[in-house]
Parts: structure tokens; sequence; C-alpha cells
């Protein structure tokens, strides 16, 4: 029993000593820190964010990857890097994309477009229904917020998890949805 022990100790020690990755700080051209930049590894499931003072860390097998970084209202930038068994410090500046919208007119008296367009579709529910014999939808959600007040009855529970008012919390989840094929028709 002490060598399958001694065994997974050994392999736990040789990965944390021996993996390598990327770190750094995610930031403007003005050099403000970006909070909860994200950064994918294209081709793999692997990826993280940056915490609210722009830095991450992410563990890489030693390879040569093609990392994305992006922010919402700033261009994304990609970066080809190969890792080591070391960790590779990677600052990155992402620089701001001036986002255009189209011009929207709204007037008294005309109905908005998207009426028509829902009232087609509701419309055309039963038939949609009938189509599908089932499905299944794997679903994978990540938020995150900064709890400003913390109501009093609730605050013990709260401090025992972790949260705390004015300190970032990450919620993450993953389901997989199945559905039922009571509308089937095979008509």
């Amino acid at each position: 029993m002490r060598i399958p022990f001694l065994l997974l100790l050994l392999v736990t020690v040789w990965t944390k000593v021996y993996s390598g990755g990327i770190k750094g700080t995610i930031s403007t051209q003005k050099g403000e820190s970006l909070p909860y930049a994200g950064l994918s590894v294209k081709g793999t499931n692997e990826g993280t964010m940056a915490n609210e003072e722009g830095q991450y860390e992410l563990s890489l097998a030693p390879g040569t990857y093609v990392v994305t970084f992006q922010y919402l209202g700033f261009k994304t930038t990609v970066k080809t890097i190969t890792v080591s068994e070391s960790y590779i410090e990677l600052n990155v500046t992402l620089e701001e994309q001036a986002l255009h919208l189209q011009e929207a007119n709204i007037s008294k008296g005309k109905e908005d477009p998207a009426y028509s367009i829902m009232r087609r579709a509701i419309a055309k529910a039963r038939f949609h229904q009938l189509q599908i014999r089932g499905y299944t939808a794997r679903v994978y959600a990540r938020s995150t917020a900064i709890p400003t007040k913390i109501p009093f009855l609730v605050e013990k529970r709260l401090k025992k998890e972790g949260v705390q008012e004015g300190k970032s919390i990450v919620n993450e989840s993953a389901s997989v949805k199945l559905s039922s094929a009571r509308y089937f028709n095979p008509q």
C-alpha cells in the first residue's frame, strides 16, 4: 500500500518541480492593468483569466503554443510561444479598439421590427417542436462578481465560504442538458 502512495507523491512533486508555463500581466497601452482579461491556447482546452490586477499564470507542458489574449473593447492579440520546463514571463499590451455601431432610428408610432420576428417564431413553435427527437447540450458558464454589500443574515455563512465585501469571486459551472423526446412525431 505504501508503494502506490510514494509513487503518487513522487509524480506530484515531479510535475510541480518540472512543470512550466506562462505568467505575466495583461495591460493597456497606457500601462493600466486589464482585470479578468481572458487567454486561451489554440487547439487545446487550456485557458485562464487574469486576476483583478491583470496578472495571470497558466501551466503548460513543454512545447510550442499559440496563445490568444482578449478583452472587451480591445483588439485580440495572438502570440506564439515555446514553453520549456520553467515559466516564461509574457507581459501583453492590448490595443484599444473603437466599436462602431450603426445608427438606430426610433420614432413614435412605428413598431419595433423585432416584434414581427418574434411573432413568426412563435407561430412556427409547434412545427419546430415536432422536428426534433431530442438533443444534448453541454454548458460551461463562468462569472465574476464583487460583492459591495452583504446582508447581515447571510454574512456569517458567506464568510465561512471566503466571500468578503470588495473581494472578487469567481463562479464556474458545467452541466449537461438532455431533452425529452415527448415532442417527436415520426409522421
